[in-house]
């Protein structure tokens, strides 16, 4: 059964994590919505549901935005992320 309350939209595009056992990582974004997003992750990186981290698209551009992020889904090809204040 779908849950999801907003359209999802392809959108590929380089992100990094960052979390305080995982250190900094690498991803690509596999869609976006208004409450979250996918990403896809080189290696099998499973965090616990509910555990909270740091996203930010890489632009080449130093320090650029960083938007809070909670994990809602963890599983061998990624990580579902809602976006938090």
């Amino acid at each position: 059964m779908e849950k999801r309350q907003c359209q999802r939209t392809q959108y590929h595009c380089r992100l990094m994590i960052n979390h305080p056992e995982l250190g900094e990582q690498q991803g690509v974004c596999q869609d976006i919505s208004d409450s979250g997003l996918f990403v896809c992750l080189d290696c099998d990186t499973r965090l616990p549901v509910g555990s909270t981290l740091a996203l930010q698209v890489v632009t080449g551009l130093p320090h650029g935005p960083q938007r809070m992020t909670r994990v809602v889904r963890s599983d061998a090809a990624g990580l579902g992320l809602q976006f938090i204040a």
